[in-house]
């Protein structure tokens, strides 16, 4: 294994992958990389667990960035789900270079399986949530926040992109996403009261 020391708290995962490539199998590009694939499902563990553990989850993103970092030094992303996973983990991150990274490797994904829906979905999120954290406004409508009581996706230029560019990332329309923001809103407000 490429990672013992980080790989240690995702040992429970290890017997869903094949031996031959814990064995050290060479890689090819349909084969996962398990490293990456371990985090990445430890990423998501975190984020269904209710209530989440905010504190662990921020340590293990921290520990799962490393591994993609790794990941990347040494060559060993291959395939599209590789490269999703890895997006997925860089998009929990901490800095904008984290999300740009993330918004990279989802552009990889999408190239590897155009199909992948996820993938297209992930460039569109890391985008605007790279934007948002370097101070310029989002394109897709994918972040929203409360600010001063109210959810908003601003700062947001809804009209940067068109819908039909929102669709093929999965997006909702912008529409669609103006009246979640008023969902949200109006369930605000009726927990207020």
């Amino acid at each position: 294994m490429l990672f013992p020391d980080l790989m240690k708290p995702l040992a429970f995962l290890l017997p869903l992958v094949s031996a031959s490539i814990l064995l050290g199998a060479p890689r090819t590009t349909g084969s996962p990389n398990v490293e990456i694939q371990a985090a990445y499902l430890e990423d998501q563990a975190d984020r269904a667990a209710q209530p989440i553990d905010v504190p662990k989850a921020l340590q293990d993103d921290a520990r799962h960035r490393r591994v993609v970092h790794l990941a990347l030094d040494h060559h060993l992303l291959a395939s599209a789900d590789d490269y999703f996973h890895a997006g997925m983990i860089m998009q929990h991150g901490a800095v904008p270079p984290d999300f740009a990274l993330a918004r990279d490797l989802a552009k990889r994904a999408m190239a590897l399986d155009p199909s992948n829906a996820e993938a297209r979905w992930l460039y569109a999120a890391a985008t605007d949530r790279y934007l948002q954290n370097s101070g310029s406004p989002q394109i897709y409508g994918t972040q929203y926040r409360m600010v001063n009581g109210r959810w908003t996706l601003e700062p947001f230029d809804s009209k940067a992109i068109s819908d039909e560019e929102r669709k093929r990332c999965g997006v909702q329309s912008l529409a669609e996403r103006l009246r979640f923001i008023d969902q949200l809103n109006a369930q605000q407000q009726q927990t207020e009261h």
